[in-house]
Protein backbone atom coordinates (compact mmCIF):
# COMPACT_ATOMS: atom_id res chain seq x y z
CA UNK A 1 0.00 0.00 0.00
CA UNK A 2 1.01 3.42 -0.96
CA UNK A 3 1.88 5.94 2.72
CA UNK A 4 -0.04 8.73 3.82
CA UNK A 5 1.60 10.99 1.33
CA UNK A 6 1.72 8.47 -1.30
CA UNK A 7 -2.14 8.56 -1.08
CA UNK A 8 -4.19 10.44 -3.64
CA UNK A 9 -5.55 13.95 -2.65
CA UNK A 10 -8.68 12.98 -2.00
CA UNK A 11 -10.54 15.28 0.82
CA UNK A 12 -11.14 13.33 3.57
CA UNK A 13 -14.65 15.35 4.54
CA UNK A 14 -15.72 13.86 0.97
CA UNK A 15 -15.12 10.07 2.40
CA UNK A 16 -16.77 11.25 5.92
CA UNK A 17 -19.68 12.34 4.14
CA UNK A 18 -20.38 9.78 2.00
CA UNK A 19 -20.31 7.00 4.95
CA UNK A 20 -22.29 9.49 7.01
CA UNK A 21 -25.77 8.60 4.51
CA UNK A 22 -25.11 4.64 6.28
CA UNK A 23 -27.25 4.28 9.75
CA UNK A 24 -24.19 1.70 10.72
CA UNK A 25 -20.60 2.93 11.92
CA UNK A 26 -17.65 2.70 9.65
CA UNK A 27 -14.27 3.68 10.17
CA UNK A 28 -11.20 3.39 8.00
CA UNK A 29 -7.95 3.12 8.57
CA UNK A 30 -4.82 4.47 6.41
CA UNK A 31 -2.04 2.13 5.88
CA UNK A 32 -0.60 3.26 8.62
CA UNK A 33 -2.84 3.98 10.61
CA UNK A 34 -2.20 7.72 11.13
CA UNK A 35 -5.35 8.93 9.78
CA UNK A 36 -8.83 7.16 10.87
CA UNK A 37 -11.98 8.56 9.14
CA UNK A 38 -15.43 7.38 10.72
CA UNK A 39 -18.87 8.41 9.77
CA UNK A 40 -21.02 10.09 12.92
CA UNK A 41 -22.69 6.65 14.40
CA UNK A 42 -18.92 5.19 14.74
CA UNK A 43 -17.86 8.45 16.65
CA UNK A 44 -21.18 8.11 19.09
CA UNK A 45 -20.29 4.42 19.46
CA UNK A 46 -16.48 3.93 19.99
CA UNK A 47 -14.19 5.93 22.21
CA UNK A 48 -10.64 6.71 21.13
CA UNK A 49 -9.35 4.03 23.12
CA UNK A 50 -11.30 1.42 21.81
CA UNK A 51 -9.78 2.64 18.60
CA UNK A 52 -6.54 1.11 19.78
CA UNK A 53 -8.40 -2.60 19.87
CA UNK A 54 -10.25 -2.52 16.77
CA UNK A 55 -7.00 -1.63 15.27
CA UNK A 56 -5.56 -4.49 15.87
CA UNK A 57 -8.21 -6.57 14.03
CA UNK A 58 -7.20 -9.10 11.70
CA UNK A 59 -9.19 -7.55 8.23
CA UNK A 60 -9.50 -10.73 6.31
CA UNK A 61 -12.18 -9.92 3.65
CA UNK A 62 -13.03 -13.62 4.33
CA UNK A 63 -13.39 -13.96 7.64
CA UNK A 64 -16.33 -12.13 10.16
CA UNK A 65 -15.25 -10.67 13.19
CA UNK A 66 -17.12 -9.94 16.44
CA UNK A 67 -16.88 -7.02 18.37
CA UNK A 68 -18.54 -5.68 21.33
CA UNK A 69 -22.11 -6.93 20.14
CA UNK A 70 -21.11 -6.64 16.28
CA UNK A 71 -20.42 -8.17 13.27
CA UNK A 72 -17.26 -6.33 11.49
CA UNK A 73 -16.93 -6.49 8.06
CA UNK A 74 -13.68 -5.63 6.49
CA UNK A 75 -14.34 -3.07 3.28
CA UNK A 76 -11.64 -1.86 1.19
CA UNK A 77 -11.28 1.41 -0.96
CA UNK A 78 -8.26 0.14 -3.04
CA UNK A 79 -8.21 3.59 -5.26
CA UNK A 80 -7.69 5.70 -1.85
CA UNK A 81 -5.86 2.78 -0.19
CA UNK A 82 -7.62 3.15 3.08
CA UNK A 83 -9.22 -0.41 4.77
CA UNK A 84 -11.71 -0.43 7.30
CA UNK A 85 -14.77 -1.93 9.03
CA UNK A 86 -18.36 -1.79 8.94
CA UNK A 87 -20.16 -2.41 11.90
CA UNK A 88 -23.26 -4.79 11.72
CA UNK A 89 -25.33 -5.42 14.73
CA UNK A 90 -25.04 -9.04 16.04
CA UNK A 91 -29.30 -9.24 17.03
CA UNK A 92 -28.34 -12.69 18.97
CA UNK A 93 -26.10 -10.90 20.93
CA UNK A 94 -28.16 -8.06 21.47
CA UNK A 95 -31.05 -10.52 22.63
CA UNK A 96 -28.90 -12.08 25.09
CA UNK A 97 -28.18 -8.83 26.43
CA UNK A 98 -31.77 -7.45 26.24
CA UNK A 99 -32.81 -10.85 28.24
CA UNK A 100 -30.10 -10.37 30.73
CA UNK A 101 -31.27 -7.18 31.58
CA UNK A 102 -35.00 -7.96 31.74
CA UNK A 103 -34.00 -10.57 34.22
CA UNK A 104 -32.14 -8.09 36.28
CA UNK A 105 -35.25 -6.18 35.86
CA UNK A 106 -37.57 -8.22 36.80
CA UNK A 107 -35.52 -8.89 40.41
CA UNK A 108 -36.10 -5.44 41.10
CA UNK A 109 -39.34 -5.33 40.19
CA UNK A 110 -40.54 -8.95 42.07
CA UNK A 111 -38.80 -6.97 45.62
CA UNK A 112 -40.73 -3.85 44.94
CA UNK A 113 -43.89 -7.05 44.58
CA UNK A 114 -43.49 -8.28 47.39
CA UNK A 115 -42.65 -5.69 49.21
CA UNK A 116 -46.10 -4.18 48.36
CA UNK A 117 -47.32 -7.35 49.22
CA UNK A 118 -46.70 -7.44 52.75
CA UNK A 119 -47.17 -4.10 53.30
CA UNK A 120 -50.74 -4.73 52.20
CA UNK A 121 -51.42 -7.69 55.24
CA UNK A 122 -49.81 -5.36 57.62
CA UNK A 123 -51.98 -2.06 56.57
CA UNK A 124 -55.51 -3.85 55.83
CA UNK A 125 -57.40 -1.18 57.90
CA UNK A 126 -55.42 2.03 56.81
CA UNK A 127 -57.76 3.25 53.68
CA UNK A 128 -55.32 5.66 52.65
CA UNK A 129 -52.51 3.55 52.27
CA UNK A 130 -54.40 0.56 50.67
CA UNK A 131 -55.27 3.05 47.84
CA UNK A 132 -51.96 4.01 47.72
CA UNK A 133 -50.46 0.69 47.85
CA UNK A 134 -52.89 -0.89 45.50
CA UNK A 135 -51.93 1.98 42.74
CA UNK A 136 -47.85 0.43 43.56
CA UNK A 137 -48.75 -3.29 42.85
CA UNK A 138 -51.28 -1.95 39.69
CA UNK A 139 -47.76 -0.25 37.65
CA UNK A 140 -45.57 -2.57 39.00
CA UNK A 141 -47.71 -5.24 37.38
CA UNK A 142 -47.95 -3.98 34.44
CA UNK A 143 -44.65 -2.89 34.39
CA UNK A 144 -43.38 -6.74 34.34
CA UNK A 145 -46.17 -7.96 32.08
CA UNK A 146 -44.63 -5.23 29.51
CA UNK A 147 -41.29 -6.53 29.97
CA UNK A 148 -42.88 -10.31 29.82
CA UNK A 149 -44.86 -8.99 26.52
CA UNK A 150 -41.76 -7.85 24.83
CA UNK A 151 -39.26 -10.25 25.36
CA UNK A 152 -41.98 -12.84 23.86
CA UNK A 153 -41.44 -13.73 20.00
CA UNK A 154 -44.41 -12.45 18.73
CA UNK A 155 -44.27 -9.32 20.71
CA UNK A 156 -48.21 -9.76 21.25
CA UNK A 157 -48.95 -11.57 24.69
CA UNK A 158 -47.96 -12.24 27.75
CA UNK A 159 -48.76 -15.83 29.81
CA UNK A 160 -48.59 -14.17 33.61
CA UNK A 161 -51.73 -13.97 35.72
CA UNK A 162 -52.50 -11.95 38.71
CA UNK A 163 -55.11 -11.19 41.27
CA UNK A 164 -56.59 -7.73 39.67
CA UNK A 165 -59.32 -5.64 41.55
CA UNK A 166 -61.34 -4.19 39.20
CA UNK A 167 -61.34 -1.06 40.11
CA UNK A 168 -57.50 -0.78 39.45
CA UNK A 169 -58.25 -1.98 36.24
CA UNK A 170 -61.00 0.55 35.60
CA UNK A 171 -59.07 3.48 37.09
CA UNK A 172 -55.86 2.73 34.62
CA UNK A 173 -58.31 2.41 31.61
CA UNK A 174 -60.14 5.46 32.62
CA UNK A 175 -57.29 7.44 32.99
CA UNK A 176 -56.74 6.92 29.54
CA UNK A 177 -60.10 7.19 27.87
CA UNK A 178 -60.61 10.77 29.66
CA UNK A 179 -57.75 12.07 27.73
CA UNK A 180 -59.73 10.99 24.04
CA UNK A 181 -63.58 11.04 25.24
CA UNK A 182 -65.24 14.63 23.66
CA UNK A 183 -66.80 16.67 25.69
CA UNK A 184 -70.02 15.92 24.14
CA UNK A 185 -69.79 12.26 25.81
CA UNK A 186 -70.64 11.69 28.66
CA UNK A 187 -68.43 9.08 30.16
CA UNK A 188 -69.78 7.32 33.38
CA UNK A 189 -67.97 4.54 35.07
CA UNK A 190 -69.84 3.00 37.98
CA UNK A 191 -67.92 0.03 40.12
CA UNK A 192 -69.80 -1.95 42.66
CA UNK A 193 -68.90 -1.90 46.29
CA UNK A 194 -66.58 -4.82 47.64
CA UNK A 195 -66.44 -6.55 44.66
CA UNK A 196 -64.24 -9.34 43.92
CA UNK A 197 -60.93 -9.64 42.68
CA UNK A 198 -60.27 -11.01 38.47
CA UNK A 199 -57.43 -13.30 37.95
CA UNK A 200 -55.79 -12.51 35.42
CA UNK A 201 -53.27 -10.49 33.10
CA UNK A 202 -53.85 -6.74 33.99
CA UNK A 203 -52.15 -5.49 30.27
CA UNK A 204 -54.52 -7.85 28.30
CA UNK A 205 -57.50 -7.17 30.17
CA UNK A 206 -56.80 -3.30 29.98
CA UNK A 207 -56.53 -3.38 26.14
CA UNK A 208 -59.46 -5.29 25.60
CA UNK A 209 -61.73 -3.07 27.51
CA UNK A 210 -59.89 0.24 26.26
CA UNK A 211 -60.55 -0.90 22.69
CA UNK A 212 -64.46 -1.38 23.50
CA UNK A 213 -64.60 1.85 24.88
CA UNK A 214 -62.94 3.27 21.92
CA UNK A 215 -65.18 1.40 19.35
CA UNK A 216 -67.98 3.38 21.29
CA UNK A 217 -67.11 6.64 21.21
CA UNK A 218 -66.62 6.45 17.53
CA UNK A 219 -69.46 4.73 16.88
CA UNK A 220 -70.74 8.19 18.50
CA UNK A 221 -71.14 10.97 15.86
CA UNK A 222 -72.01 13.90 18.65
CA UNK A 223 -73.58 14.01 21.70
CA UNK A 224 -73.80 10.90 23.38
CA UNK A 225 -72.77 8.57 26.47
CA UNK A 226 -70.65 5.83 27.48
CA UNK A 227 -71.76 3.86 30.46
CA UNK A 228 -69.23 1.50 32.12
CA UNK A 229 -70.39 -1.25 34.60
CA UNK A 230 -69.17 -4.01 36.71
CA UNK A 231 -70.74 -5.80 38.96
CA UNK A 232 -71.50 -9.17 40.76
CA UNK A 233 -73.63 -11.29 38.46
CA UNK A 234 -76.26 -14.37 39.99
CA UNK A 235 -73.30 -16.49 40.79
CA UNK A 236 -71.73 -14.05 42.80
CA UNK A 237 -68.55 -16.80 43.99
CA UNK A 238 -67.27 -17.23 40.49
CA UNK A 239 -68.47 -14.79 37.94
CA UNK A 240 -67.98 -10.70 37.65
CA UNK A 241 -70.43 -9.01 35.08
CA UNK A 242 -68.75 -5.88 33.32
CA UNK A 243 -70.87 -3.95 30.63
CA UNK A 244 -70.02 -1.57 28.14
CA UNK A 245 -73.26 0.44 26.88
CA UNK A 246 -73.33 3.55 24.14
CA UNK A 247 -75.55 5.56 22.48
CA UNK A 248 -74.01 5.09 18.94
CA UNK A 249 -75.18 4.48 15.43
CA UNK A 250 -75.65 0.76 16.39
CA UNK A 251 -75.11 -2.63 14.16
CA UNK A 252 -77.09 -4.47 11.78
CA UNK A 253 -78.33 -7.48 12.65
CA UNK A 254 -76.01 -8.61 9.44
CA UNK A 255 -73.04 -7.43 10.51
CA UNK A 256 -73.96 -8.40 14.56
CA UNK A 257 -73.13 -11.96 13.95
CA UNK A 258 -69.95 -11.17 12.12
CA UNK A 259 -68.54 -9.17 14.80
CA UNK A 260 -66.38 -11.35 16.28
CA UNK A 261 -64.85 -12.66 13.55
CA UNK A 262 -60.94 -12.14 12.42
CA UNK A 263 -60.64 -9.31 10.00
CA UNK A 264 -64.01 -7.93 10.03
CA UNK A 265 -64.74 -4.18 10.37
CA UNK A 266 -67.10 -1.52 9.20
CA UNK A 267 -64.33 0.64 9.75
CA UNK A 268 -62.56 2.86 7.06
CA UNK A 269 -59.07 1.50 7.14
CA UNK A 270 -57.30 4.85 7.77
CA UNK A 271 -59.19 5.56 10.97
CA UNK A 272 -59.62 2.32 12.39
CA UNK A 273 -57.45 2.01 15.83
CA UNK A 274 -57.28 -0.81 18.31
CA UNK A 275 -57.26 -4.51 17.55
CA UNK A 276 -59.95 -6.30 16.44
CA UNK A 277 -63.29 -7.43 18.39
CA UNK A 278 -61.87 -10.96 17.74
CA UNK A 279 -59.05 -10.07 19.48
CA UNK A 280 -60.82 -8.83 22.61
CA UNK A 281 -63.06 -12.25 22.31
CA UNK A 282 -59.54 -14.63 22.41
CA UNK A 283 -58.72 -12.17 25.76
CA UNK A 284 -61.70 -12.61 27.04
CA UNK A 285 -61.73 -16.16 26.62
CA UNK A 286 -58.06 -16.69 27.52
CA UNK A 287 -59.33 -15.46 31.16
CA UNK A 288 -62.02 -18.36 31.01
CA UNK A 289 -64.70 -15.52 30.38
CA UNK A 290 -67.25 -14.63 28.21
CA UNK A 291 -68.21 -11.72 26.22
CA UNK A 292 -71.68 -11.38 24.24
CA UNK A 293 -73.38 -7.92 22.12
CA UNK A 294 -76.42 -6.59 21.38
CA UNK A 295 -77.26 -3.41 19.59
CA UNK A 296 -80.22 -1.43 17.47
CA UNK A 297 -79.82 1.10 14.89
CA UNK A 298 -79.84 4.42 15.87
CA UNK A 299 -79.87 3.29 19.31
CA UNK A 300 -76.53 1.66 20.44
CA UNK A 301 -74.74 -1.41 21.59
CA UNK A 302 -73.89 -3.07 24.65
CA UNK A 303 -71.24 -5.36 24.97
CA UNK A 304 -71.93 -8.20 28.13
CA UNK A 305 -68.49 -9.73 29.84
CA UNK A 306 -68.74 -12.41 32.55
CA UNK A 307 -65.25 -12.71 34.25
CA UNK A 308 -64.49 -15.62 36.94
CA UNK A 309 -63.83 -14.35 40.64
CA UNK A 310 -60.39 -14.70 42.06
CA UNK A 311 -60.59 -16.76 45.46
CA UNK A 312 -59.61 -14.55 48.13
CA UNK A 313 -56.98 -15.63 49.51
CA UNK A 314 -57.24 -16.01 53.69
CA UNK A 315 -54.86 -16.07 55.56
CA UNK A 316 -53.27 -19.84 56.39
CA UNK A 317 -54.70 -21.22 59.29
CA UNK A 318 -52.86 -24.93 58.67
CA UNK A 319 -49.52 -22.96 58.38
CA UNK A 320 -47.50 -24.96 60.83
CA UNK A 321 -48.14 -28.36 58.80
CA UNK A 322 -46.30 -26.88 56.07
CA UNK A 323 -41.97 -26.33 56.37
CA UNK A 324 -40.75 -24.33 53.46
CA UNK A 325 -37.06 -24.37 52.29
CA UNK A 326 -36.73 -21.37 49.91
CA UNK A 327 -33.72 -21.52 47.60
CA UNK A 328 -32.69 -17.80 46.28
CA UNK A 329 -29.76 -16.28 45.46
CA UNK A 330 -30.79 -12.65 44.97
CA UNK A 331 -30.88 -12.00 49.38
CA UNK A 332 -33.33 -9.33 48.66
CA UNK A 333 -36.18 -11.73 47.22
CA UNK A 334 -35.45 -14.86 49.76
CA UNK A 335 -35.90 -12.18 52.92
CA UNK A 336 -38.93 -11.10 50.93
CA UNK A 337 -40.30 -14.19 50.09
CA UNK A 338 -39.48 -15.52 53.52
CA UNK A 339 -40.99 -12.79 55.45
CA UNK A 340 -44.11 -13.03 53.13
CA UNK A 341 -44.39 -17.06 54.06
CA UNK A 342 -43.81 -16.58 57.83
CA UNK A 343 -46.48 -13.71 58.35
CA UNK A 344 -49.31 -16.67 56.49
CA UNK A 345 -48.04 -18.51 59.19
CA UNK A 346 -45.59 -21.10 57.35
CA UNK A 347 -41.80 -21.99 58.83
CA UNK A 348 -39.69 -21.38 56.48
CA UNK A 349 -35.78 -22.24 55.57
CA UNK A 350 -33.53 -19.99 53.28
CA UNK A 351 -31.15 -21.47 50.94
CA UNK A 352 -29.15 -19.33 48.21
CA UNK A 353 -27.85 -22.22 46.11
CA UNK A 354 -28.32 -25.82 45.18
CA UNK A 355 -25.42 -27.03 47.63
CA UNK A 356 -27.00 -25.34 50.42
CA UNK A 357 -30.12 -26.42 49.69
CA UNK A 358 -29.17 -30.22 50.03
CA UNK A 359 -27.40 -29.32 53.22
CA UNK A 360 -30.27 -27.69 54.97
CA UNK A 361 -32.31 -30.77 53.51
CA UNK A 362 -30.19 -33.65 55.38
CA UNK A 363 -30.36 -31.44 58.41
CA UNK A 364 -33.90 -30.67 58.48
CA UNK A 365 -36.21 -33.50 57.92
CA UNK A 366 -39.57 -31.65 58.80
CA UNK A 367 -38.75 -29.92 55.40
CA UNK A 368 -41.40 -30.78 53.31
CA UNK A 369 -41.50 -28.08 50.30
CA UNK A 370 -38.54 -26.64 48.55
CA UNK A 371 -39.39 -23.70 46.72
CA UNK A 372 -36.31 -23.61 44.39
CA UNK A 373 -35.05 -21.22 41.55
CA UNK A 374 -33.58 -22.44 38.47
CA UNK A 375 -30.81 -20.23 37.50
CA UNK A 376 -28.40 -20.59 40.43
CA UNK A 377 -24.82 -20.34 41.69
CA UNK A 378 -22.79 -23.53 42.21
CA UNK A 379 -25.18 -25.38 41.76
CA UNK A 380 -28.35 -24.62 39.52
CA UNK A 381 -31.79 -25.84 40.69
CA UNK A 382 -32.45 -28.40 37.68
CA UNK A 383 -29.30 -30.54 38.90
CA UNK A 384 -30.14 -29.73 42.96
CA UNK A 385 -33.35 -31.68 42.06
CA UNK A 386 -32.12 -34.29 40.50
CA UNK A 387 -29.70 -35.08 43.79
CA UNK A 388 -32.99 -34.18 46.05
CA UNK A 389 -35.31 -36.92 43.76
CA UNK A 390 -32.29 -39.40 44.35
CA UNK A 391 -33.33 -39.42 47.99
CA UNK A 392 -36.53 -37.99 48.11
CA UNK A 393 -39.88 -38.61 45.78
CA UNK A 394 -42.10 -37.70 48.39
CA UNK A 395 -40.58 -33.95 48.91
CA UNK A 396 -42.99 -31.11 47.33
CA UNK A 397 -40.83 -29.26 44.77
CA UNK A 398 -41.90 -26.03 43.03
CA UNK A 399 -39.66 -25.38 40.28
CA UNK A 400 -39.33 -21.07 39.54
CA UNK A 401 -37.94 -20.34 36.29
CA UNK A 402 -38.47 -17.47 33.37
CA UNK A 403 -40.07 -20.07 31.08
CA UNK A 404 -43.53 -22.55 32.72
CA UNK A 405 -43.75 -23.31 28.63
CA UNK A 406 -45.51 -27.09 28.15
CA UNK A 407 -42.33 -28.11 26.41
CA UNK A 408 -40.31 -26.48 29.08
CA UNK A 409 -42.35 -28.58 31.39
CA UNK A 410 -42.01 -31.60 29.54
CA UNK A 411 -37.71 -31.27 29.74
CA UNK A 412 -38.01 -31.90 32.72
CA UNK A 413 -41.03 -34.81 33.63
CA UNK A 414 -38.28 -37.02 34.74
CA UNK A 415 -37.84 -35.13 37.60
CA UNK A 416 -41.45 -35.35 39.37
CA UNK A 417 -41.48 -31.48 39.73
CA UNK A 418 -44.88 -30.71 41.26
CA UNK A 419 -45.41 -27.26 39.89
CA UNK A 420 -44.07 -24.81 37.89
CA UNK A 421 -44.50 -21.20 38.36
CA UNK A 422 -43.21 -18.02 36.61
CA UNK A 423 -40.57 -15.22 38.11
CA UNK A 424 -41.17 -12.42 39.26
CA UNK A 425 -42.99 -14.43 41.81
CA UNK A 426 -46.93 -13.83 42.36
CA UNK A 427 -47.58 -13.98 46.16
CA UNK A 428 -51.00 -14.90 45.73
CA UNK A 429 -50.48 -17.24 43.00
CA UNK A 430 -47.39 -18.77 45.37
CA UNK A 431 -49.53 -19.13 48.29
CA UNK A 432 -52.43 -21.18 46.22
CA UNK A 433 -50.18 -23.46 44.95
CA UNK A 434 -49.26 -24.06 48.30
CA UNK A 435 -52.65 -24.38 49.55
CA UNK A 436 -53.27 -27.15 46.94
CA UNK A 437 -49.98 -28.90 47.73
CA UNK A 438 -51.19 -28.89 51.29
Amino acid sequence: MNSVDEQPKVPQNLIRKIINSFPFPIIFFSDNSVTNISNDSADKLFREDNLEEIKKISLDKNETTKFKGYKLLPITLDEFDYTGLIFIEDIPSREKELKRSAHDLNNILTSINNSIDLLQRKTQEQEDLTIMLNTLKTNVVRASELIEIMLSKDHSHSTKFNRIKIEDLFTAVSDTVKQIIPDQINYKVQIENDLDYIYGNFTLLYRALLNLIVNAKESIAGIGSIEVEAKSSDNKSTRIHIVIRDTGIGIDKENLSKIFESDFSTKIKSTESGFGLSTVKKIIERHMGAITVSSNINEGTTFNIHLPAAVENERNSKGRECKILIAEDNQVILEELCELFRFENYDTVRASNGIEVLDKLEKDELINLVIIDKKMPLMDGIECIAKIREKNNEIKIILASGSTSPDYQKDYEHLSIDRFVMKPYNIDELLKIVQELF
